[in-house]
């Protein structure tokens, strides 16, 4: 009996130490879990912060540049405006390269290719007009179906289809 109870006291004091040991480890893990939310948590603001002040002079030169384009196709000087419009996507590409979950981004994708799109079919390039409406359309579906709720998405995606019906014409 004396074994017996020996050997059951040892017995206690060990899972005594396994209890202590698995509070110790939910503790870390505890711990763990919170640092790893934080880091995270951090990361998401830092790139949020992020794309506003390091896109920020390049989108005020896109600015000009498109706005330029604009400008030179109401004057009529179609092939500037679309060396305009093309240098505009470009940078726009970039910034998408860079950030391609923005939703910002891929908006503007999609504005210059829409500008692109209808000049072309000024210029006579129905194809290159409907490859580029192609495309805006297939942005702004992803962009409607991102975030459904946006009236803008759906008004950009109806002017997109209303374009791509005047194409067909």
């Amino acid at each position: 009996m004396v074994a017996e109870q020996k050997a059951k006291d040892g017995l206690q004091e060990e899972l005594q130490t396994v209890r202590q040991q698995k509070e110790e480890i939910a503790l870390r893990l505890a711990a763990l879990t919170r640092d790893q939310q934080a880091v995270q948590q951090q990361c998401e603001q830092e790139d949020s912060q992020q794309a506003p002040t390091d896109l920020g002079l390049g989108r005020d030169l896109n600015l000009c540049i498109e706005q330029l384009g604009e400008i030179l196709r109401r004057q009529g000087r179609l092939a500037e405006a679309r060396s305009a419009f093309e240098e505009s996507l470009s940078q726009c590409e970039s910034f998408l390269q860079r950030y391609p979950r923005g939703i910002r981004e891929n908006d503007d994708v999609a504005h210059i290719l829409d500008k692109l799109g209808v000049l072309k079919i000024q210029l006579g390039d129905s194809m290159g007009s409907r490859a580029d409406f192609e495309r805006t359309l297939k942005i702004r579906r992803e962009l409607l179906q991102a975030d459904s709720s946006r009236t803008v998405n759906r008004e950009l995606l109806g002017e997109t289809l209303a374009q791509f019906g005047d194409l067909e014409r």
